[in-house]
């Protein structure tokens, strides 16, 4: 595509909406990769539209609304996308290396396999998203929501990625939070003492044998991250003015 072809198809994104002109141009066009790179589409109504295997390298996102959007291998390298609106897209295999992603809400998203090596996810709503098998090197998670997020497989760094799920526990699930500092400082694994719970916490989180599907219990699997260091982080964040003996 021509700057000028991808000028044009901008236009129309703005002119119609993004899933009509996308539509319409992949049907004029069969067999020819969408190549919106390097352009402005700040602010523009792309939900539901289909930008699978897309090159959107450097393209500008910001307030963007892709909720539901197909953007499966799609090239979001370097992609600046500050506050997109990403609810339940599909972002699997896509490669989001370096990509600005503050304050977007990800929720239910999928990104399963996706590349966010260095990507900026400062203060994203990543709650219930599906992150396994994705690469997390070196991404920037502060102030992130990763509620129910699940992460199997997950490529990340622990010092990272531990700190916002921290935060998301002790504002979300501070009972959950105790029992797994209990059962640490028992120098007990997390699954076998979960198999020992069979009730739900406040918070509606099951504590029994039967939360397989739990992201909490994935992502504080022993297996995946060691006793020591959850109990010298948990130690490190324990609330003041919790008390654990109540619980």
């Amino acid at each position: 595509m021509t700057e000028q072809d991808k000028q044009d198809l901008v236009a129309q994104i703005r002119s119609i909406g993004g899933k009509k002109a996308i539509d319409t141009w992949r049907e004029a066009h069969p067999g020819i990769q969408l190549d919106l790179s390097g352009t402005d589409l700040s602010c523009a109504d792309l939900s539901g539209a289909c930008l699978a295997k897309a090159d959107l390298t450097e393209t500008d996102m910001s307030w963007t609304d892709l909720c539901g959007a197909d953007l499966r291998e799609a090239d979001l390298i370097e992609a600046i996308m500050f506050s997109a609106k990403l609810r339940g897209a599909d972002l699997r295999g896509a490669d989001m290396m370096r990509a600005m992603l503050r304050m977007a809400n990800l929720r239910e998203a999928t990104l399963r396999r996706a590349n966010l090596t260095r990507a900026d996810l400062y203060g994203a709503q990543l709650t219930e998203s599906d992150l396994r098998e994705a690469r997390l090197d070196r991404v920037d998670l502060d102030g992130a929501n990763l509620r129910r997020v699940k992460i199997s497989g997950t490529i990340l760094e622990v010092g990272r990625f531990l700190p916002p799920l921290l935060n998301t526990w002790d504002n979300s699930c501070p009972d959950r939070r105790a029992q797994l500092l209990r059962a640490l400082e028992a120098r007990k694994a997390l699954r076998s003492k979960c198999l020992k719970w069979t009730y739900r916490c406040p918070q509606g989180h099951l504590l029994s044998g039967k939360c397989t599907g739990d992201a909490f219990t994935t992502a504080w699997d022993t297996t995946y991250i060691s006793q020591e260091r959850l109990l010298k982080l948990l130690r490190w964040r324990r609330p003041k003015t919790f008390k654990e003996a109540s619980v």
